[in-house]
């Protein structure tokens, strides 16, 4: 702290210094009007603890960004992915939006190449901020940067659960790009997790910040290894989480509002919240294998509007259904303890305890829970417990969807049903008649962003597969 307090009184000593000679120049006028950049940061600024201080700050506004903000595309990544299976349905006009929502989704997207690019460009600030505060403070603050190296962890985790096969994960070296080969989604899971790992080795405090973010990697870890189908290692990881842990990120007015807030919490509204019906050329049509997250009457996703409404969403079509978890000032939990009991009933139900997995699922129902600020009453219990895996899995996948809403993990679970409990993507994914036209298409991720083709060792997607 004393190291920063200098380099902060420097700077300030240096604008008084410098005041009398542009006092004192031919043309005040001209020099108080020329460019300035001051918010970009070159290389040669960043020496020092309060640059570095600077740049750790930014990186995790990046991360707050791609996570659960927005920007000019109208839609994150966690977003698009959910889009693209049933928690949220397109009430907008934008062909990006309606293409993801209807399975068909190209690779020229530009929503989904803004969201890519936004995960990306932040996983290289938080690499860059993790190098000078190593570089410039003494002793290095290994909280911090711990929480640098989950930002870009998981960045390569949302990534690899949400695009195809073949992310490359390249870097930038004193401003020039390094190229990498695209890897699977395997090896992407497998990069998250070295990075989760390199941040616990070093968070091992027993202060409140460090125990935080020691449980927020252990979690981002676990949820890595399960995509990797380690699920009894994940879930003795995450038994020393509290069901009330919530990793947060925070939102105000004078700032920005949370992504869920901006598309969906107000009408008329691009998104809106998934069904298990909808009207199809006048008509109402089921539509298979989807979730009735509007119509369930569930406290985990209290909503207003409803399929039938004669509100309309930004379309003018589409009736609209609004979530109220999150509001324009609510914070988001990127991941929480009820995630961690969420490894553990999965960890129970491979090892064929569907008693444990209907156990722990119940514990979290009949107790009351918190997700971001709202309370979730409790609810009662589940009854007629699963005798069979494929029962248990049903039980199993709905209770996740609905306590983990609107954050990120659907599309990951539905390429899991395929990739490791191996159903096919006609009994996972919505199929049949798409409410805006045509059919549902067959795609279970997002295809790489045209975005990459600059990387000369990219090609396009090494396979679509779950």
């Amino acid at each position: 702290m004393k190291s920063m307090h200098s380099a902060r009184t420097a700077a300030a000593v240096g604008a008084f210094v410098l005041l009398p000679a542009l006092l004192n120049g031919c043309d005040l006028k001209q020099s108080l009007l020329s460019p300035q950049q001051p918010g970009v940061i070159g290389p040669t600024s960043v020496t020092t603890p309060t640059a570095a201080e600077a740049l750790r700050v930014g990186a995790l506004g990046s991360f707050k960004g791609w996570v659960a903000g927005g920007g000019v595309n109208f839609a994150n990544l966690p977003m698009m992915s959910d889009l693209l299976t049933d928690e949220w349905a397109s009430g907008d006009t934008q062909s990006q939006h309606n293409e993801t929502d209807g399975r068909t989704v190209q690779s020229s997207n530009g929503v989904v190449s803004s969201a890519y690019s936004a995960a990306q460009t932040a996983r290289g600030f938080a690499l860059t901020a993790i190098k000078a505060l190593q570089q410039y403070v003494t002793p290095a603050p290994t909280a911090e940067i711990g929480e640098l190296y989950f930002a870009m962890g998981f960045a390569e985790l949302q990534m690899s659960e949400a695009f195809c096969n073949g992310v490359p994960f390249g870097s930038m070296v004193n401003g020039v790009p390094t190229y990498t080969q695209p890897i699977t989604n395997a090896d992407g899971f497998k990069l998250a997790i070295a990075r989760f790992d390199t941040a616990l080795a070093m968070v091992t405090g027993i202060d409140a910040q460090s125990v935080a973010i020691h449980r927020v990697l252990e979690i981002a870890k676990a949820r890595a290894q399960v995509d990797l189908g380690n699920y009894a290692a994940a879930a003795t990881l995450v038994g020393d989480v509290p069901t009330n842990y919530q990793y947060l990120l925070t939102f105000s007015l004078p700032t920005t509002s949370p992504e869920l807030y901006l598309l969906n919490g107000t009408q008329p509204s691009r998104f809106v919240v998934g069904d298990s019906f909808a009207i199809v050329n006048n008509v109402p049509s089921v539509i298979k294998n989807a979730l009735p997250f509007a119509s369930a009457n569930d406290p985990r996703i209290p909503v207003t509007g409803s399929t039938s409404n004669t509100k309309k969403a930004f379309d003018g079509s589409t009736p609209w259904v609004g979530q109220l978890l999150y509001g324009q000032t609510d914070p988001f939990p990127v991941l929480t303890g009820i995630d961690a009991r969420l490894i553990e009933a999965e960890a129970k139900l491979n090892a064929n305890d569907f008693a444990g997995m209907f156990a722990t699922l119940n514990a979290l129902r009949t107790s009351a829970q918190t997700i971001g600020n709202k309370t979730i009453a409790a609810m009662p219990a589940l009854t007629n417990g699963p005798t069979t895996k494929d029962a248990a899995l049903n039980i199993f996948f709905r209770e996740k969807a609905f306590w983990q809403f609107g954050r990120g993990f659907r599309l990951g679970d539905l390429r899991r049903l395929i990739r490791q409990y191996g159903r096919t993507q006609d009994n996972v994914f919505p199929i049949g008649a798409f409410f805006k036209g045509g059919t549902y298409g067959t795609d279970v991720n997002l295809p790489m962003s045209d975005v990459e083709l600059t990387n000369p060792n990219f090609h396009g997607c090494l396979d679509r597969s779950a």
